[in-house]
């Protein structure tokens, strides 16, 4: 997940969604690769998919649980990630009610 968030900073979109693409065949239910992927989507503006990927690292099936390496990914962060989405969208009501959820989740 270092080398995807590395190439998100440096501002390689397209190589961190195949290095993400990768971790996410493996573990598909992973928070941390579903977070990251998300931010790609998001500073692409592909808003529908950046939200499907929030949705995924959000999921609580417990299958990738003890992959996680940040526990923020399936909590604050990615609905602080969603509320800017739909800010960005103007869908004021739905944002207000991501950022509020940000502080219902556990920061660490």
């Amino acid at each position: 997940m270092l080398a995807s968030s590395s190439l998100i900073y440096l501002g390689k979109l397209d190589r961190a969604i195949a290095v993400t693409n990768e971790v996410i065949k493996l573990a598909p239910h992973l928070p941390d690769a579903n977070f990251l992927m998300a931010v790609c989507h998001y500073k692409l503006k592909n808003y529908t998919m950046a939200l499907k990927y929030c949705e995924k690292a959000l999921s609580k099936d417990g299958k990738s649980a003890s992959f996680v390496t940040d526990s923020t990914t399936s909590g604050w962060k990615t609905y602080h990630l969603m509320g800017n989405i739909f800010f960005d969208l103007e869908q004021w009501t739905e944002a207000l009610d991501a950022y509020l959820k940000t502080l219902d989740t556990p920061s660490s």
